[in-house]
Protein backbone atom coordinates (compact mmCIF):
# COMPACT_ATOMS: atom_id res chain seq x y z
CA UNK A 1 0.00 0.00 0.00
CA UNK A 2 2.89 2.37 0.72
CA UNK A 3 4.26 1.82 -2.82
CA UNK A 4 0.90 2.86 -4.25
CA UNK A 5 1.03 6.08 -2.25
CA UNK A 6 4.55 6.84 -3.52
CA UNK A 7 3.42 6.17 -7.09
CA UNK A 8 0.43 8.44 -6.68
CA UNK A 9 2.54 11.15 -5.08
CA UNK A 10 4.80 11.23 -8.10
CA UNK A 11 1.91 11.13 -10.56
CA UNK A 12 -0.70 13.44 -9.15
CA UNK A 13 -0.85 16.22 -6.57
CA UNK A 14 -4.27 15.11 -5.29
CA UNK A 15 -2.64 12.03 -3.79
CA UNK A 16 -0.20 14.26 -1.95
CA UNK A 17 -3.21 15.95 -0.38
CA UNK A 18 -4.58 12.55 0.58
CA UNK A 19 -1.33 11.56 2.26
CA UNK A 20 -0.89 14.92 3.98
CA UNK A 21 -4.50 14.87 5.22
CA UNK A 22 -4.61 11.29 6.50
CA UNK A 23 -0.94 10.40 6.86
CA UNK A 24 0.84 7.71 4.90
CA UNK A 25 -0.37 4.92 7.14
CA UNK A 26 -4.00 6.14 7.38
CA UNK A 27 -4.73 6.76 3.69
CA UNK A 28 -7.61 4.38 3.05
CA UNK A 29 -8.06 2.10 0.07
CA UNK A 30 -11.16 4.12 -0.89
CA UNK A 31 -9.05 7.29 -1.08
CA UNK A 32 -6.40 5.53 -3.14
CA UNK A 33 -9.01 4.11 -5.51
CA UNK A 34 -10.54 7.55 -5.90
CA UNK A 35 -7.19 9.09 -6.78
CA UNK A 36 -6.39 6.24 -9.19
CA UNK A 37 -9.75 6.89 -10.85
CA UNK A 38 -8.98 10.63 -10.90
CA UNK A 39 -5.70 9.95 -12.74
CA UNK A 40 -7.46 7.71 -15.30
CA UNK A 41 -10.23 10.26 -15.89
CA UNK A 42 -7.75 13.09 -16.34
CA UNK A 43 -5.80 11.19 -18.99
CA UNK A 44 -5.84 13.68 -21.86
CA UNK A 45 -5.02 11.19 -24.56
CA UNK A 46 -8.38 9.41 -24.52
CA UNK A 47 -11.72 10.53 -25.94
CA UNK A 48 -14.84 8.55 -26.62
CA UNK A 49 -16.29 8.36 -30.13
CA UNK A 50 -18.86 11.11 -29.54
CA UNK A 51 -16.26 13.53 -28.18
CA UNK A 52 -13.94 12.76 -31.09
CA UNK A 53 -16.76 13.43 -33.53
CA UNK A 54 -17.65 16.74 -31.89
CA UNK A 55 -13.98 17.79 -31.82
CA UNK A 56 -13.58 16.79 -35.47
CA UNK A 57 -16.64 18.89 -36.40
CA UNK A 58 -15.29 21.88 -34.46
CA UNK A 59 -11.92 21.63 -36.20
CA UNK A 60 -13.60 21.48 -39.62
CA UNK A 61 -15.77 24.50 -38.83
CA UNK A 62 -13.12 26.74 -37.28
CA UNK A 63 -10.32 27.94 -39.51
CA UNK A 64 -6.77 28.21 -38.28
CA UNK A 65 -6.92 29.43 -34.71
CA UNK A 66 -9.92 31.75 -35.13
CA UNK A 67 -12.83 31.88 -32.74
CA UNK A 68 -16.14 31.08 -34.36
CA UNK A 69 -19.72 31.10 -33.16
CA UNK A 70 -21.26 27.64 -33.57
CA UNK A 71 -24.87 26.72 -32.88
CA UNK A 72 -25.66 23.63 -30.87
CA UNK A 73 -28.14 22.60 -33.57
CA UNK A 74 -25.34 22.58 -36.15
CA UNK A 75 -23.34 20.21 -33.98
CA UNK A 76 -26.35 17.96 -33.41
CA UNK A 77 -27.24 17.86 -37.10
CA UNK A 78 -23.68 16.99 -38.17
CA UNK A 79 -23.40 13.90 -35.97
CA UNK A 80 -25.00 10.50 -36.67
CA UNK A 81 -28.36 9.74 -35.08
CA UNK A 82 -27.10 6.60 -33.38
CA UNK A 83 -25.03 8.73 -30.96
CA UNK A 84 -28.28 9.72 -29.17
CA UNK A 85 -27.08 13.23 -28.39
CA UNK A 86 -29.14 16.05 -27.00
CA UNK A 87 -28.25 19.61 -26.03
CA UNK A 88 -27.19 18.73 -22.51
CA UNK A 89 -24.77 16.04 -23.67
CA UNK A 90 -23.26 18.41 -26.25
CA UNK A 91 -22.74 21.02 -23.51
CA UNK A 92 -21.06 18.40 -21.33
CA UNK A 93 -18.82 17.29 -24.18
CA UNK A 94 -17.80 20.87 -24.94
CA UNK A 95 -17.13 21.48 -21.25
CA UNK A 96 -14.98 18.35 -21.10
CA UNK A 97 -13.09 19.36 -24.24
CA UNK A 98 -12.45 22.77 -22.71
CA UNK A 99 -11.34 21.24 -19.40
CA UNK A 100 -9.00 18.87 -21.23
CA UNK A 101 -7.56 21.78 -23.27
CA UNK A 102 -8.74 20.54 -26.65
CA UNK A 103 -10.76 23.71 -27.27
CA UNK A 104 -10.96 27.20 -25.85
CA UNK A 105 -14.45 28.54 -25.14
CA UNK A 106 -14.74 32.29 -25.07
CA UNK A 107 -18.52 32.50 -24.72
CA UNK A 108 -21.42 30.07 -24.36
CA UNK A 109 -25.15 30.29 -23.80
CA UNK A 110 -28.13 27.98 -24.31
CA UNK A 111 -27.99 28.12 -28.11
CA UNK A 112 -24.40 28.70 -29.22
CA UNK A 113 -20.71 28.65 -28.41
CA UNK A 114 -17.88 30.95 -29.34
CA UNK A 115 -14.89 28.66 -29.40
CA UNK A 116 -11.61 27.83 -31.01
CA UNK A 117 -9.82 24.45 -31.24
CA UNK A 118 -6.44 24.53 -29.55
CA UNK A 119 -3.30 23.02 -31.11
CA UNK A 120 -3.52 20.02 -28.77
CA UNK A 121 -6.98 19.22 -30.15
CA UNK A 122 -5.81 19.56 -33.75
CA UNK A 123 -2.82 17.31 -33.07
CA UNK A 124 -5.08 14.74 -31.40
CA UNK A 125 -7.38 14.52 -34.44
CA UNK A 126 -4.43 14.33 -36.86
CA UNK A 127 -2.81 11.59 -34.78
CA UNK A 128 -6.12 9.70 -34.65
CA UNK A 129 -6.47 9.89 -38.45
CA UNK A 130 -2.88 8.66 -38.90
CA UNK A 131 -3.53 5.75 -36.54
CA UNK A 132 -6.61 4.70 -38.49
CA UNK A 133 -4.62 4.85 -41.75
CA UNK A 134 -1.88 2.75 -40.15
CA UNK A 135 -4.44 0.17 -39.01
CA UNK A 136 -5.75 -0.14 -42.57
CA UNK A 137 -2.26 -0.51 -44.01
CA UNK A 138 -1.40 -3.15 -41.40
CA UNK A 139 -4.56 -5.07 -42.38
CA UNK A 140 -3.52 -4.92 -46.04
CA UNK A 141 -0.01 -6.10 -45.22
CA UNK A 142 -1.45 -8.96 -43.16
CA UNK A 143 -3.63 -10.05 -46.07
CA UNK A 144 -0.66 -9.96 -48.45
CA UNK A 145 1.49 -12.00 -46.06
CA UNK A 146 -1.29 -14.58 -45.69
CA UNK A 147 -1.68 -14.83 -49.49
CA UNK A 148 2.08 -15.19 -50.10
CA UNK A 149 2.43 -17.78 -47.32
CA UNK A 150 -0.45 -19.80 -48.78
CA UNK A 151 0.97 -19.51 -52.32
CA UNK A 152 4.49 -20.50 -51.22
CA UNK A 153 3.13 -23.49 -49.27
CA UNK A 154 1.15 -24.59 -52.30
CA UNK A 155 4.18 -24.15 -54.58
CA UNK A 156 6.43 -26.01 -52.12
CA UNK A 157 4.06 -28.95 -51.88
CA UNK A 158 3.78 -29.07 -55.68
CA UNK A 159 7.56 -29.00 -56.14
CA UNK A 160 8.04 -31.60 -53.39
CA UNK A 161 5.53 -33.92 -55.02
CA UNK A 162 7.14 -33.38 -58.44
CA UNK A 163 10.63 -34.17 -57.12
CA UNK A 164 9.36 -37.26 -55.30
CA UNK A 165 7.65 -38.55 -58.45
CA UNK A 166 10.75 -37.91 -60.56
CA UNK A 167 12.96 -39.80 -58.12
CA UNK A 168 10.61 -42.77 -57.76
CA UNK A 169 9.79 -43.08 -61.49
CA UNK A 170 13.36 -42.78 -62.80
CA UNK A 171 15.29 -45.14 -60.59
CA UNK A 172 18.84 -45.50 -61.73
Amino acid sequence: MYAKIDFLQSEHSAAELCVSKYGAARASERDLLFYNFHIIVNNKSMLDIRSKSVLNFLIKECSEGDYKIIDVDDILSSLPDNFNLDREIVFQIIKYLEYSEYVSVKYSDDEQFCLCPLPFGRQFIEKDKNQSKNKESIKNIGKKIYFYAFFCALLGSFLGTLIYNLITNFKL
